[in-house]
């Protein structure tokens, strides 16, 4: 398995919107699951999520996991989350609480960083390996995977959703702001 990215995408795939998934689950399916899972727990880490197009697979799931390794550049994100695969993922804003605007990187647009306004808080609906209905309320960086991840699967990359207030860059550059950024906080808030 390898990631696709912007720079080798000849078949326009990170472009495309990835097929819903019809449990019972055949047995190839849960095999490229279980797969795309063991490859983003051994491989990609410490990212926060990978969308199913971004290994090459046209359908509709997710890896979301928030480690302690995760939590490093972001003082403001005191919870993890579990390693967990979300199939046919979808989501509803909650707008009473508004947006906010922070940092987004993606394993398919190497080497570049940006900020990305995203809903602070969703109500999320998903389904497990076996069928069982996964929901509930994500809020702060949780909420943002979610919404990054689904918009892999619908054809949507986050530059799409940059705009002239966010700032974006060379990654290396981009996380020397974000470092600074992360120690006046941790200042601030001591």
């Amino acid at each position: 398995m390898q990631i696709v990215t912007i720079d080798n995408d000849s078949n326009n795939i990170l472009q495309q919107v990835a097929v819903p998934l019809i449990f019972p689950l055949t047995e190839q399916q849960r095999d490229s699951i279980l797969a795309m899972k063991t490859f983003f727990l051994e491989e990609m880490q410490p990212s926060v999520g990978l969308a199913a197009t971004q290994v090459g697979l046209v359908e509709r799931f997710i890896c979301v996991w928030i480690s302690e390794a995760a939590l490093a550049i972001r003082p403001h994100i005191k919870e993890t989350f579990p390693l967990t695969t979300f199939i046919n993922p979808t989501y509803e804003p909650i707008t009473d609480n508004g947006k906010d605007k922070d940092w987004e990187g993606c394993l398919s647009v190497p080497k570049m960083m940006g900020e990305v306004w995203r809903y602070k808080s969703i109500r999320y609906r998903a389904y497990n390996l076996d069928g069982e209905i996964l929901e509930g309320v994500a809020h702060d960086l949780l909420a943002r995977i979610i919404q990054h991840e689904t918009d892999h699967l619908d054809g949507i990359l986050y530059t799409e959703r940059l705009t002239t207030d966010c700032r974006f860059g060379e990654f290396e550059e981009m996380m020397a702001v974000r470092r600074v950024e992360a120690e006046a906080y941790l200042k601030e808030h001591e």
